[in-house]
């Protein structure tokens, strides 16, 4: 009898995952194709995810987390761990892949690849990975599970701020946001209210809807007045927190839809059937998407997993980051997160930012990086679970 070639379980799990946003994915374009949902209802959509699913998932899992497990420098540090990954994420972006390319930065192009390039999804795409590797106790190391989601959601408190905001301004090129000085953009940085309108770029990164329900967790958690009120089978305002929990489980499949109404929806409108996106580089015409695909393929699977893991290893023989074989959950959650492909955000990003046609092209870009993330990823985990001792 034929046996089949064995599978590694960083392959098996990365395919999984992927497999089950093809799923969503197809089951949200057929809606798309068949009319049951237009290009209107997928922009209200995308405004539901922002300003309602979206900050219910953030609060509820930052409350039950630290609930949980309370504050511990490990957690603290993740919001500005975050933070640095996204700006270095943007340097290597604007410095050193679209020189490159020859694309100018403040074009269409530039920005959306910008964009896909800054933000990765640090929750969603990790936390189904994790679950197929660790919580179905494949490596024998269950116990691992509660302690990368407790850092997932510490993390996300430094990339949702960031994306909402930043990734907004990245989009409209700076114009008409008070994160302009935050992206770059130096002429609305200059003169005598310089002050005035940086910290205004440092309120914009908490008034959002998703970072305010992130930090109403954070508040609620950490005030034992309030925690007795909101947490707990007999809390008397349980039933609050209950409620809140349940449109938190709405936000994945929500966000699924839009980026598959976005990846079929505005191409039916916009481009025509089977029309390929071209652009011209140095007078020659390529392909728009297979550039983006290189660029930011570039940048997700190359350049920052590469420079992310040195500098952890720099600080490492430093004595400053602690060995593998000390804390593996740490390192293996940093090397997931410079692993992981463009937030499925970025999409709802570009509909709130006026772009519809870009929106599309960032979820057709989307599909397929996320598609080509499988291998990278079921290599970098295949090297890293012996690294950490798992």
């Amino acid at each position: 009898m034929l046996a089949l070639p064995s599978v590694s379980p960083a392959a098996k799990v990365t395919f999984t995952a992927v497999g089950q946003l093809f799923v969503n994915t197809s089951v949200g374009s057929t809606a798309v194709l068949s009319g049951l949902i237009n290009s209107v209802d997928i922009k209200a959509l995308a405004r539901i995810v922002y300003a309602v699913l979206t900050p219910s998932f953030l609060f509820s899992s930052t409350l039950h987390t630290l609930s949980k497990y309370g504050f511990s420098p490990d957690l603290l540090c993740m919001p500005f761990c975050a933070a640095l990954q996204v700006l270095l994420a943007l340097m290597l972006a604007r410095k050193v892949v679209l020189p490159l390319l020859g694309i100018d930065r403040n074009s269409d192009e530039g920005r959306e690849l910008a964009l896909l390039s800054t933000f990765g999804n640090p929750g969603i795409y990790p936390l189904l990975l994790w679950t197929e590797l660790f919580g179905r106790n494949y490596l024998g190391s269950p116990a691992l599970l509660p302690q990368l989601t407790a850092y997932m959601t510490f993390y996300l408190l430094g990339t949702s701020p960031m994306l909402w905001s930043v990734g907004k301004a990245i989009m409209m090129n700076g114009k008409g946001t008070d994160e302009a000085c935050l992206v770059g953009e130096a002429e609305d940085c200059i003169g005598p209210s310089r002050i005035t309108k940086v910290l205004k770029a440092l309120r914009a990164l908490i008034t959002p809807p998703p970072v305010a329900g992130a930090l109403m967790g954070v508040l609620v958690a950490s005030v034992p007045p309030l925690r007795a009120l909101f947490v707990g089978p007999n809390a008397p305002l349980n039933s609050i927190v209950s409620s809140i929990d349940f449109l938190g489980k709405a936000y994945l499949p929500s966000a699924s839809l839009v980026l598959a109404g976005s990846f079929v929806g505005e191409a039916r409108f916009r481009f025509g059937k089977g029309k390929k996106e071209k652009v011209k580089v140095k007078g020659k015409v390529v392909d728009g998407l297979k550039r983006r695909i290189f660029a930011v393929g570039c940048i997700r699977f190359v350049l920052l997993p590469t420079v992310g893991l040195t500098v952890l290893r720099t600080l490492c023989f430093m004595g400053i980051f602690p060995a593998p074989l000390v804390n593996p959950a740490l390192w293996f959650f940093f090397a997931t997160q410079f692993m992981t492909p463009p937030a499925q955000n970025t999409v709802i990003v570009a509909q709130l930012a006026g772009s519809p046609a870009g929106a599309t092209r960032i979820a057709r870009a989307l599909f397929i990086l996320y598609v080509i993330s499988a291998v990278p990823v079921s290599i970098v985990f295949s090297r890293m679970i012996p690294f950490c001792g798992l």
